[in-house]
């Protein structure tokens, strides 16, 4: 099927580049990138339906169901997990609920339940972290739970998603993630990790590869704005950290907000004013005056008396 019969699992757009051919041990694997939100996406995502991305994905887990660890290196994984989690545990609002989807061998959920009131670890198949668990125990406070058993859950609002090398695994990331983030609060956060291309990630497992600005594009998607997007240089991995922002970030009208109407009003999204230089200077006056109006902010230069002492820029 060539790219332009189909349409960019991230953005819908249906315009592509070729990014290239990967001969793997089992098949080649061609792909392609999109024009629009900068996704490369492997051309089996088009001949895929769920059962199989989800048959693919359970798998890629089989050499993990029997492996056993030593109380060292049980306790060292633990300590990774937390050392991970810790670094972004300063983008929480809430401890209330942590899920994990692909929890693996479920070492950061393990860290998570020290963390969070409530940790759930969810993965088509729960072999592998079960088999961690009948050797050394499970907390408490941590549920592992198929997949799709989730949804049926009278849950607390949860505050944070996991998503530790998953995004590449789901040939259709809106459509999974969207239920989650419908039980997430504003505020709550979405955080991961995913690997970037390069022919020794090109697995039958993953389906797409994310860069910076396919992050930003499925971030919107999904009513959030990054927080945090940093690279692995060394090993070509890239982590982030997604906000879900209230629903009158997206499409708020000034007459909730008191801007008028259709304009969307910044004040009432927690921005009360913007900065600019050359404010009242080479007839950018005119400018910025209509954009304070139109977007129901301040402008500032630096000028201003106040500027420096009660706004943080």
């Amino acid at each position: 099927m060539q790219p332009a019969d189909v349409a960019c699992p991230v953005c819908s757009a249906r315009f592509f580049d070729p990014a290239g051919i990967f001969a793997r041990p089992k098949r080649p694997h061609t792909m392609y990138r999109c024009r629009t939100c900068t996704v490369t996406v492997d051309a089996r995502v088009w001949s895929l339906d769920a059962a199989c991305n989800l048959a693919t994905q359970a798998a890629a887990t089989g050499e993990c169901y029997t492996r056993c660890y030593t109380q060292e290196e049980f306790e060292r994984r633990v300590s990774v997990a937390q050392s991970t989690l810790g670094e972004f545990s300063k983008f929480l609002h809430s401890a209330r609920c942590f899920v994990e989807l692909g929890v693996g061998e479920g070492f950061l959920a393990r860290a998570a339940a020290g963390l969070f009131g409530t940790a759930y670890g969810l993965d088509i198949d729960l072999t592998a972290a079960r088999n961690v668990s009948r050797q050394f125990g499970c907390p408490v406070n941590l549920h592992l739970l198929p997949h799709e058993d989730f949804g049926a859950l009278d849950l607390l609002e949860v505050s944070a998603v996991a998503l530790w090398h998953v995004l590449e695994h789901l040939h259709d990331p809106l459509a999974v993630l969207r239920p989650f983030l419908g039980r997430m609060a504003p505020g709550g956060v979405v955080i991961g990790q995913v690997p970037l291309l390069r022919e020794d990630y090109v697995f039958d497992e993953h389906f797409l590869f994310y860069n910076e600005g396919a992050l930003l594009h499925l971030a919107g998607a999904l009513g959030c704005t990054p927080v945090l997007m940093q690279r692995d240089e060394e090993n070509d991995f890239l982590s982030f950290c997604l906000r879900k922002q209230p629903p009158a970030a997206a499409s708020l009208g000034a007459e909730e907000a008191g801007g008028g109407a259709g304009r969307p009003a910044l004040r009432a999204l927690g921005v009360p004013a913007l900065f600019v230089f050359g404010h009242q200077r080479s007839g950018t006056n005119v400018l910025v005056e209509t954009l304070a109006a139109g977007l129901d902010c301040d402008m500032l230069n630096e000028d201003h008396p106040g500027a420096f002492d009660n706004f943080r820029l």
